[in-house]
C-alpha cells in the first residue's frame, strides 16, 4: 500500500506552468561565451528518481535527447523517405534497474511521470521516455564525432549528492574498449549524465566513478569517470519501441 501511495503521489501531480520570464531566468544562468557542450549538458538535463519494488528511493542523472532514423517507403509509384524523429531521456541501465515507478524533474522543480522503453545491461544505457511534456528542459539532437581522443574537451551535467544540476568539465584521460575515461568531477547521483564535447557533439554516458583501496577501504576519487560510448545505441530499436509503444525492450544480451 505505501509503494502503492508514493507512485500515485509522484504520478498524478500536475505539470508545473512555466512563463516566459522563468525560462529566460534559466538560460540566463549560462555565460554567453560557453560554449555549445555546456549549452546542452545543462539545458538538457534532469534528475531520475526510481523507486524499487523495497519503497527504497534513488537518485540518478539523464538527458534530453532527440534521435531520428531514415526509413525507406517503396508504397506508391516511387521510393520515398521518411524521416522519424523521436525524443527520450537517455541515462545509465543501473540507475532504472529494478524500479517500479520513475519520474523525472526539471530544473524548475515539475515533476513527469516516465517508462522505460530501452536498456542495455552489458552496455549500461537505458532510454525512458516521458508521459507528459517538458515545460523548459530542451531537447538535444543527438550528433556523433569520431574525434573522441586524449585530451579532448568534456562537459555533463548531473546530480551528485545534494548538488543538483552541477556542471563539471575534464578532458578524455584514457581510451578503453567501448569506453572512455574522464578527469571531469563527479560523485554518486551522477551517473546517467550525458557526456558531451565542446561543440555539442554526443559522447557517451557517465556509468560510474572511481574507487582506490589504499587501506582496505574503500576511496572515492571523484575525477575518475568512466563513460560508456553510444557507438552501438541501437537507434532503430529505440524508434520503433517508442512508436510502437513497447517498454521495456532489452538489447545487448539478447533478452526480452
Amino acid at each position: 500500500m505505501k509503494n502503492l501511495l508514493i507512485i500515485l503521489t509522484l504520478f498524478l501531480q500536475p505539470n508545473k506552468s512555466v512563463t516566459n520570464m522563468e525560462k529566460m531566468y534559466y538560460q540566463e544562468m549560462i555565460h554567453h561565451s560557453s560554449p555549445q557542450g555546456v549549452k546542452n549538458a545543462v539545458n538538457s538535463s534532469v534528475m531520475i528518481q526510481a523507486i524499487s519494488e523495497t519503497n527504497n528511493p534513488s537518485m540518478g542523472s539523464g538527458n534530453l535527447v532527440k534521435i531520428g532514423v531514415t526509413d525507406l517507403d517503396f508504397g506508391g509509384d516511387g521510393i520515398d523517405l521518411i524521416f522519424k524523429d523521436v525524443e527520450v531521456v537517455l541515462t545509465a541501465q543501473h540507475v532504472i534497474n529494478g524500479a517500479v515507478a520513475l519520474v523525472v524533474i526539471e530544473r524548475n522543480g515539475n515533476i513527469i511521470p516516465a517508462e522505460v522503453i530501452y536498456q542495455d545491461k552489458e552496455k549500461d544505457i537505458a532510454a525512458i521516455v516521458l508521459k507528459r511534456p517538458v515545460t523548459m528542459t530542451e531537447s538535444i539532437k543527438l550528433k556523433q564525432k569520431r574525434d573522441n581522443k586524449i585530451g579532448k574537451e568534456v562537459y555533463h551535467c548531473g546530480h551528485p549528492s545534494v548538488i543538483s544540476f552541477n556542471l563539471s568539465e575534464g578532458i578524455i584521460t584514457s581510451l578503453q574498449e567501448g569506453h572512455v575515461i574522464t578527469n571531469s568531477f563527479s560523485l554518486p547521483g551522477s551517473s546517467g549524465s550525458v557526456v558531451f564535447g565542446k561543440r555539442g557533439d554526443v559522447i557517451g554516458i557517465v556509468v560510474s566513478i572511481g574507487f582506490d583501496h589504499p587501506f582496505g577501504m574503500p576511496e572515492l576519487i571523484e575525477e575518475v569517470v568512466r563513460v560508456t560510448l553510444l557507438d552501438y545505441l541501437d537507434i532503430q530499436g529505440i524508434v520503433e519501441a517508442v512508436e510502437n509503444g513497447r517498454t521495456g525492450n532489452q538489447s545487448g544480451d539478447n533478452t526480452n
